[in-house]
């Protein structure tokens, strides 16, 4: 019980709902990757959860973080939107959540890839 104590007292976790590209940072929309950094160092084990639900927005989060240098996200929970989903056909169509973008299931498994290949464990759900 004492360790346990021990640990609930050392760990920290924040929840951050923000949803931005890297070109509009700023203080009341932060850019995720950057958001991270200010709250979290690189000795913390980070998991990142991404749900926007703008592909945009959440493609380009997830390729900053695959081609960032100083990246230090341990683990990625990525709802990945591919095209031709049959759960999410009535509400979008044939398309990502209606943006008229396509994205095979093949696209979808090379981007989990690289995240690994990085050393960021990575999933997907749908």
């Amino acid at each position: 019980q004492q360790q346990q104590q021990q640990q609930e007292d050392n760990s920290n976790h924040n929840i951050i709902n923000n949803n931005s590209k890297e070109e509009e940072e700023e203080e009341e929309h932060p850019f995720l990757p950057y958001e991270i950094r200010r709250h979290a160092k690189a000795e913390d084990y980070v998991l990142f959860k991404l749900d926007i639900d703008s592909y945009g927005i959440e493609v380009g989060t997830i390729e900053y973080i695959i081609n960032d240098p100083d990246n230090f996200i341990d683990e990625v929970v990525f709802e990945h939107h591919v095209s031709g989903n049959y759960l999410m056909r009535p509400e979008w169509g044939d398309t990502i959540a209606g943006s008229g973008e396509e994205v095979s299931l093949l696209e979808s498994y090379q981007l989990f890839l690289a995240m690994r290949r990085k050393g960021i464990r990575s999933h997907s759900w749908v």
